[in-house]
């Protein structure tokens, strides 16, 4: 009978270890399962969160390109202006110069001519009178 009793103690100590060790397993393959949902759930938050940003990134670039453009097209008409007058600029610098010889030019005929204006103008008045 004792080794009955052994036998059956031994039995049901087996069973008591199996079953702690059959709730301890249990209770990890849950905590992983739970573990495993959490990480899934910061995954799709992380994602949702990352395509926010990167959605808002291409639309800040995409902002900034055309803001730029519009820039770039603004510089490039002013510098054409700039190069617009700069010409007229100097077509109306030579032109100046040209006149500003003509008439040192002509000051000098004028200083070494023996006739002044009034001088001319009445030498021919008496010459027609003659």
């Amino acid at each position: 009978m004792r080794g009955q009793q052994e036998h059956f103690s031994q039995l049901t100590a087996g069973r008591s270890v199996f079953g702690v060790w059959r709730s301890v397993v249990d209770a990890a393959a849950q905590t992983a399962a739970s573990r495993l949902a959490a990480a899934e759930e910061y995954r799709t938050l992380t994602g949702q969160a990352s395509r926010s940003l990167h959605n808002a990134k291409d639309i800040r670039a995409k902002r900034g390109l055309e803001q730029l453009q519009r820039v770039q097209a603004e510089v490039v008409d002013a510098v054409r202006e700039l190069h617009r007058i700069k010409k007229s600029y100097h077509q109306l610098s030579h032109i100046a110069s040209v006149a500003r010889e003509k008439a040192a030019d002509a000051q000098t005929r004028a200083r070494k001519s023996e006739h002044g204006i009034f001088h001319f103008k009445t030498g021919l008045q008496k010459m027609t009178a003659k």
